[in-house]
Protein backbone atom coordinates (compact mmCIF):
# COMPACT_ATOMS: atom_id res chain seq x y z
CA UNK A 1 0.00 0.00 0.00
CA UNK A 2 1.22 3.50 -0.75
CA UNK A 3 2.88 5.37 2.09
CA UNK A 4 0.27 7.57 3.72
CA UNK A 5 1.38 10.67 5.61
CA UNK A 6 -0.72 12.89 7.89
CA UNK A 7 -0.85 15.51 5.14
CA UNK A 8 -2.19 12.94 2.67
CA UNK A 9 -4.89 11.88 5.14
CA UNK A 10 -5.86 15.50 5.77
CA UNK A 11 -6.13 16.14 2.04
CA UNK A 12 -8.21 12.99 1.52
CA UNK A 13 -10.61 13.91 4.32
CA UNK A 14 -11.05 17.46 3.04
CA UNK A 15 -13.12 16.21 0.11
CA UNK A 16 -16.75 15.14 -0.03
CA UNK A 17 -17.31 12.01 2.08
CA UNK A 18 -19.37 8.95 0.98
CA UNK A 19 -21.28 8.77 4.29
CA UNK A 20 -24.28 6.42 3.99
CA UNK A 21 -23.01 4.97 0.69
CA UNK A 22 -20.18 3.39 2.68
CA UNK A 23 -22.08 2.87 5.94
CA UNK A 24 -24.76 0.78 4.26
CA UNK A 25 -22.17 -1.81 3.18
CA UNK A 26 -21.92 -2.97 6.82
CA UNK A 27 -25.33 -1.92 8.15
CA UNK A 28 -26.83 -4.72 10.27
CA UNK A 29 -30.24 -5.99 9.12
CA UNK A 30 -33.45 -4.17 10.09
CA UNK A 31 -31.56 -1.09 11.28
CA UNK A 32 -31.79 2.45 10.01
CA UNK A 33 -29.30 5.26 9.56
CA UNK A 34 -32.06 7.86 9.55
CA UNK A 35 -33.20 9.98 12.52
CA UNK A 36 -36.71 11.29 13.02
CA UNK A 37 -37.22 14.87 14.21
CA UNK A 38 -38.05 13.51 17.67
CA UNK A 39 -34.85 11.44 17.68
CA UNK A 40 -32.78 14.49 16.74
CA UNK A 41 -33.98 16.21 19.91
CA UNK A 42 -33.19 13.23 22.15
CA UNK A 43 -30.10 11.72 20.53
CA UNK A 44 -26.92 11.38 22.63
CA UNK A 45 -23.66 12.59 21.14
CA UNK A 46 -20.39 10.68 21.29
CA UNK A 47 -17.01 10.76 19.55
CA UNK A 48 -14.52 8.05 18.62
CA UNK A 49 -10.88 8.19 17.61
CA UNK A 50 -9.85 6.33 14.47
CA UNK A 51 -6.15 6.27 15.35
CA UNK A 52 -3.62 5.40 12.66
CA UNK A 53 -0.32 4.09 13.99
CA UNK A 54 2.59 4.34 11.55
CA UNK A 55 5.43 2.13 12.75
CA UNK A 56 8.31 1.43 10.33
CA UNK A 57 6.11 2.47 7.37
CA UNK A 58 3.44 -0.04 8.34
CA UNK A 59 0.12 1.71 8.95
CA UNK A 60 -2.30 0.10 11.42
CA UNK A 61 -5.61 0.94 13.07
CA UNK A 62 -5.90 1.00 16.86
CA UNK A 63 -8.95 -0.91 18.06
CA UNK A 64 -10.26 -1.95 21.46
CA UNK A 65 -12.46 -4.70 22.81
CA UNK A 66 -15.02 -3.14 25.11
CA UNK A 67 -15.39 -4.39 28.66
CA UNK A 68 -18.01 -7.15 28.78
CA UNK A 69 -19.85 -5.30 31.59
CA UNK A 70 -20.35 -2.05 29.66
CA UNK A 71 -23.95 -0.85 29.32
CA UNK A 72 -23.72 -0.24 25.56
CA UNK A 73 -22.20 -2.76 23.11
CA UNK A 74 -20.41 -4.91 25.73
CA UNK A 75 -17.55 -7.07 24.46
CA UNK A 76 -17.63 -5.59 20.98
CA UNK A 77 -14.60 -4.43 19.03
CA UNK A 78 -14.68 -0.67 18.72
CA UNK A 79 -12.65 2.50 18.48
CA UNK A 80 -11.61 4.34 21.64
CA UNK A 81 -14.45 6.74 22.32
CA UNK A 82 -17.43 7.70 24.39
CA UNK A 83 -20.05 10.26 25.30
CA UNK A 84 -19.31 13.97 25.15
CA UNK A 85 -18.80 15.39 28.66
CA UNK A 86 -20.39 18.58 29.90
CA UNK A 87 -18.00 21.46 29.28
CA UNK A 88 -16.29 19.93 26.26
CA UNK A 89 -16.28 22.31 23.32
CA UNK A 90 -16.09 19.93 20.36
CA UNK A 91 -16.01 16.28 19.35
CA UNK A 92 -12.28 16.32 18.69
CA UNK A 93 -11.75 17.14 22.36
CA UNK A 94 -14.03 14.26 23.36
CA UNK A 95 -12.29 11.77 21.07
CA UNK A 96 -8.83 12.74 22.32
CA UNK A 97 -9.90 12.52 25.97
CA UNK A 98 -11.47 9.11 25.48
CA UNK A 99 -8.40 7.83 23.64
CA UNK A 100 -6.17 8.87 26.53
CA UNK A 101 -8.52 7.47 29.19
CA UNK A 102 -8.95 4.10 27.48
CA UNK A 103 -5.49 3.43 26.04
CA UNK A 104 -3.08 5.66 27.96
CA UNK A 105 -1.89 7.47 24.81
CA UNK A 106 -1.46 11.15 25.73
CA UNK A 107 -3.79 13.35 23.73
CA UNK A 108 -1.12 15.99 23.02
CA UNK A 109 0.83 13.40 20.98
CA UNK A 110 -1.93 12.92 18.42
CA UNK A 111 -1.80 14.60 15.01
CA UNK A 112 -5.50 15.16 14.24
CA UNK A 113 -6.11 14.75 10.51
CA UNK A 114 -9.83 15.46 10.22
CA UNK A 115 -13.21 13.84 10.65
CA UNK A 116 -15.50 11.33 8.96
CA UNK A 117 -19.28 11.50 8.58
CA UNK A 118 -21.54 11.37 11.63
CA UNK A 119 -23.13 7.96 12.15
CA UNK A 120 -26.45 7.33 13.91
CA UNK A 121 -26.71 4.11 15.94
CA UNK A 122 -30.37 3.27 16.31
CA UNK A 123 -30.11 0.59 19.03
CA UNK A 124 -28.36 2.88 21.54
CA UNK A 125 -29.61 6.24 20.21
CA UNK A 126 -26.11 7.65 19.86
CA UNK A 127 -24.85 9.92 17.10
CA UNK A 128 -21.17 9.08 16.65
CA UNK A 129 -18.70 11.71 15.46
CA UNK A 130 -15.53 9.94 14.17
CA UNK A 131 -12.22 11.80 14.41
CA UNK A 132 -9.09 10.60 12.59
CA UNK A 133 -5.69 10.86 14.28
CA UNK A 134 -2.13 9.79 13.48
CA UNK A 135 1.07 8.89 15.34
CA UNK A 136 4.35 7.69 13.83
CA UNK A 137 5.58 5.59 16.76
CA UNK A 138 4.49 2.45 18.56
CA UNK A 139 2.65 3.41 21.76
CA UNK A 140 2.91 1.69 25.10
CA UNK A 141 -0.70 0.98 25.96
CA UNK A 142 -1.95 1.49 29.51
CA UNK A 143 -5.55 0.36 29.27
CA UNK A 144 -8.42 1.26 31.58
CA UNK A 145 -9.82 -2.15 32.63
CA UNK A 146 -13.15 -0.61 33.64
CA UNK A 147 -13.84 0.18 29.99
CA UNK A 148 -11.48 -1.91 27.88
CA UNK A 149 -10.51 -5.58 27.92
CA UNK A 150 -7.98 -5.36 25.10
CA UNK A 151 -6.21 -2.89 22.79
CA UNK A 152 -4.72 -4.14 19.54
CA UNK A 153 -3.50 -2.99 16.14
CA UNK A 154 -4.78 -4.22 12.77
CA UNK A 155 -2.84 -3.49 9.55
CA UNK A 156 -4.82 -0.98 7.50
CA UNK A 157 -4.25 -3.08 4.37
CA UNK A 158 -6.40 -5.83 5.93
CA UNK A 159 -9.50 -3.69 5.43
CA UNK A 160 -8.86 -3.36 1.69
CA UNK A 161 -8.76 -7.14 1.25
CA UNK A 162 -12.20 -8.40 0.19
CA UNK A 163 -11.30 -11.87 1.47
CA UNK A 164 -11.57 -10.40 4.98
CA UNK A 165 -15.23 -9.45 4.48
CA UNK A 166 -17.84 -12.01 5.41
CA UNK A 167 -21.32 -12.44 6.87
CA UNK A 168 -21.19 -13.35 10.55
CA UNK A 169 -23.83 -14.58 12.98
CA UNK A 170 -23.86 -12.28 16.00
CA UNK A 171 -25.73 -12.64 19.29
CA UNK A 172 -27.11 -9.29 20.51
CA UNK A 173 -29.49 -8.09 23.23
CA UNK A 174 -32.14 -7.99 20.53
CA UNK A 175 -31.56 -11.52 19.22
CA UNK A 176 -29.25 -13.22 16.75
CA UNK A 177 -28.48 -11.48 13.46
CA UNK A 178 -26.49 -12.26 10.32
CA UNK A 179 -24.54 -9.15 9.44
CA UNK A 180 -21.69 -8.06 7.16
CA UNK A 181 -18.40 -7.88 9.04
CA UNK A 182 -14.64 -7.88 8.74
CA UNK A 183 -13.16 -11.15 9.94
CA UNK A 184 -9.44 -10.66 10.58
CA UNK A 185 -7.26 -13.05 12.60
CA UNK A 186 -10.35 -14.46 14.27
CA UNK A 187 -11.63 -11.03 15.32
CA UNK A 188 -15.10 -10.02 14.15
CA UNK A 189 -15.41 -6.29 13.46
CA UNK A 190 -18.99 -5.28 12.73
CA UNK A 191 -21.62 -2.62 13.36
CA UNK A 192 -20.59 1.01 13.79
CA UNK A 193 -16.88 0.20 13.81
CA UNK A 194 -17.08 -1.60 10.47
CA UNK A 195 -19.23 1.16 8.97
CA UNK A 196 -16.73 3.85 10.00
CA UNK A 197 -13.80 1.82 8.62
CA UNK A 198 -15.71 1.29 5.36
CA UNK A 199 -16.12 5.03 4.88
CA UNK A 200 -12.45 5.69 5.62
CA UNK A 201 -11.18 3.04 3.20
CA UNK A 202 -13.66 4.12 0.51
CA UNK A 203 -12.53 7.72 0.89
CA UNK A 204 -8.85 6.78 0.59
CA UNK A 205 -9.54 4.59 -2.44
CA UNK A 206 -11.43 7.38 -4.20
CA UNK A 207 -8.74 9.90 -3.30
CA UNK A 208 -5.88 7.81 -4.71
CA UNK A 209 -7.84 6.94 -7.87
CA UNK A 210 -8.42 10.62 -8.62
CA UNK A 211 -4.90 11.57 -7.60
CA UNK A 212 -3.33 9.07 -9.98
Amino acid sequence: MKSISPDIIKEALSGSLPASEAHKLFLPPARSLEMSEETKRLVKHSAVMLLLVDNDDSLSLCLTRRNSHMKHHPGQISFPGGKMDEGENDYQETALRELEEETGIARHNINVCGSLSDLYIEVSNFLIHPVVGYINWMPNFNINPDEVDEVFLVPLTSFFNENNISKERISTHFGTIDTPAYLIDGKVIWGATAMIIAEFTMQLTTFFLHRG
